[in-house]
């Protein structure tokens, strides 16, 4: 007589099922971790590809400037190399105009333009449309029976248009893809003798 022997196996037991109940755990606690890390990778890649939130640019060019002064007529003109400190995030900027003397053709008389001392030289640029405006308050030295005085505040803009005291159209020009740059503005300064017009124009290139 043969006798079996009956034999229960757990089939929760067999290795693929403890397998199965081990990566339920584990492969949540994985993507959690995946997607962490992504979003530190992604966020550290921004972070690098990010632009540089300040550049310095240099305006160097020509600078000619006119005044209805009989004294000072022009068009006179100088070079002139102007820094700008550009936030690119924002588009503001501020900017250093350095001491220059126009001597005038006409009558030789040789006057120093520079930006106020402690007034404020801020500007606006637009690297996308290449629009540039500097504002602020210029200096005078050595005007003849006057010395020193300050313009009215004004601004010198790609946007600007104007028409100097002998007559020539002054029109300013945007930043374009060879960086090439036209800015105008004009001012004015009361003295003993009255009130005196002027007119600039800086043809340059910005980089």
């Amino acid at each position: 007589m043969h006798s079996t022997d009956n034999i229960f196996v757990k089939t929760t037991d067999r290795p693929h099922f403890r397998m199965l109940k081990r990566m339920t755990v584990i492969f949540p606690i994985c993507l959690i971790i995946c997607l962490s890390m992504s979003a530190l990778a992604s966020a550290h890649v921004r972070q690098q590809v990010s632009p540089n939130d300040t550049v310095t640019k240099v305006l160097s060019g020509t600078a000619t400037a006119w005044s209805d002064n009989a004294l000072l007529p022009g068009p006179s003109s100088q070079s002139v190399t102007i820094t700008l400190t550009i936030d690119t995030a924002a588009g503001t900027c501020t900017y250093t105009f350095p001491p220059t003397q126009f001597t005038d053709p006409s009558t030789g008389v040789t006057v120093t333009v520079t930006t106020e001392p402690g007034t404020a030289t801020t500007c606006q640029y637009t690297a996308s449309t290449g629009v540039l405006t500097l504002n602020g308050t210029l200096e005078l030295q050595n005007v003849p029976l006057i010395g020193t005085v300050d313009t009215q505040p004004s601004n010198l803009s790609t946007e600007n248009t104007a028409t100097a005291a002998d007559g020539t159209s002054l029109a300013g020009k945007r930043v374009d893809a060879s960086n090439n740059v036209t800015l105008v503005g004009t001012s004015s300064f009361s003295s003993i003798v009255g009130t005196t017009n002027l007119q600039m124009q800086i043809v340059g290139t910005l980089n």
